[in-house]
């Protein structure tokens, strides 16, 4: 069964361009399927059943076998190998290399976020960069209006 969705074209992911990259694909997975989102934020659905408490074991959750799975655990569980997919087709050789020991979207999601930007700590320092230039930021008399707003829209992205 085909949708109108399956020939929209993948965002690729340019490292230079992550965060206008992330905008698009955010928007081309709730496209997709809007519960794709909830992968990339909450981690992969895994099925499970309850164990039910004994006199020595507490109520208890323990991961399903495959041969448990309903039609819909099923059909979850490939929501989460067709964001998988997408991801890894948005990608060039050198970035798919770097997530590719990765088992969930929501790693895959993280692991680009933290090559493409940084950790928290090089976030806050370049933060801290682009405030001071900002504060900086001044236009020499012999620039054009253009040109000053060049330098701003600089900073700015």
């Amino acid at each position: 069964m085909s949708t109108k969705y399956e020939s929209m074209k993948i965002p690729i992911l340019k490292k230079t361009e992550y965060p206008t990259w992330k905008v698009k694909m955010l928007m081309y997975l709730e496209a997709m399927d809007p519960d794709y989102l909830d992968r990339i934020s909450d981690g992969p659905y895994i099925p499970t059943r309850i164990v039910a408490q004994t006199d020595t074991v507490p109520e208890h959750y323990v991961v399903k076998v495959k041969s448990e799975w309903t039609p819909e655990e099923k059909a979850d569980v490939l929501r989460d190998a067709k964001i998988k997919n997408i991801l890894h087709n948005s990608l060039d050789a050198v970035m798919s290399n770097r997530v590719i020991a990765c088992k969930s979207t929501k790693e895959i999601w993280d692991t680009l976020e933290t090559q493409c930007q940084g950790s928290a700590s090089v976030k806050k320092n370049r933060r801290a960069q682009l405030i001071q230039e900002y504060e900086q930021f001044d236009a020499r008399p012999d620039e054009s209006l253009t040109d000053i707003r060049v330098g701003y829209t600089n900073i700015n992205h």
